[in-house]
């Protein structure tokens, strides 16, 4: 379903990406994973920090290093305390933290962003687990996954808005399992998880449903002999 918001109205996809890579650089700097004062320029994601660490596989310990090194997740960070932080100008906060269309921001929400990405990676493995295994109640168990990944977006990551989630809850009052916004965000569509047993009854509740699919394997890519890159569609 589509909430017909446009997403592209605005900065804040580019905004999610310099918190992001703040709350990186700082926990890099604060728990040491990095040489010297300088080392932490090189950070650009959370992901360069979780293989420091040796977690790249296991996204959920991070979040410990984000409660250990980051402030409460209900304030924010201001760019003198960035600097004072990374000990750096505010100069040197905009060529290795800010991108062109972040200059001006003066409120970062670190933690907030730092938990929604470690949390969800989590959730990206589990489900992938719960697929493999096929518990008898594994829909339920990816259900709660996909709402708790809605409710991340909205709420940690701050990438949803109120047509996103009209859009999901009209998804559940019509029998969906679970639904959650898909892309970036801030407007776009929803994807819902569907007993195909309730399909007819979803069906019927007249939910605007762009297409229906089913779990398969997804895209992949192949090399063809003879070929360059250019000339391989996928």
């Amino acid at each position: 379903m589509h909430c017909l918001r446009n997403k592209g109205a605005d900065s804040q996809y580019n905004q999610r990406v310099v918190e992001c890579r703040l709350a990186a650089q700082i926990i890099a700097k604060k728990a040491k994973l990095v040489s010297t004062t300088n080392n932490w320029h090189s950070i650009r994601t959370l992901k360069d920090v979780a293989e420091l660490a040796g977690f790249a596989e296991e996204p959920s310990k991070m979040l410990e290093f984000v409660r250990n090194y980051l402030n409460n997740s209900e304030e924010y960070y201001t760019r003198e305390q960035l600097c004072e932080i990374l000990e750096c100008s505010d100069e040197d906060l905009a060529k290795y933290s800010l991108n062109l269309n972040t200059q001006d921001m003066q409120q970062f929400w670190l933690t907030k962003r730092a938990e929604h990405v470690y949390s969800e990676a989590a959730r990206v493995l589990e489900f992938e687990r719960i697929c493999k295994i096929q518990d008898k109640d594994a829909l339920e168990k990816l259900a709660e996954l996909m709402n708790a990944s809605h409710k991340s977006c909205a709420n940690l990551f701050d990438c949803s808005c109120p047509e996103l989630d009209s859009t999901v809850q009209k998804c559940l009052n019509s029998g969906c399992l679970a639904a959650r916004l898909t892309g970036a965000g801030w407007g776009g569509c929803v994807v819902a998880l569907v007993d195909k047993l309730n399909k007819k009854s979803v069906e019927a509740s007249g939910l605007d449903v762009i297409f229906w699919s089913e779990p398969c394997q997804g895209i992949e890519a192949f090399s063809f002999e003879g070929f360059t890159k250019k000339e391989i569609y996928y």
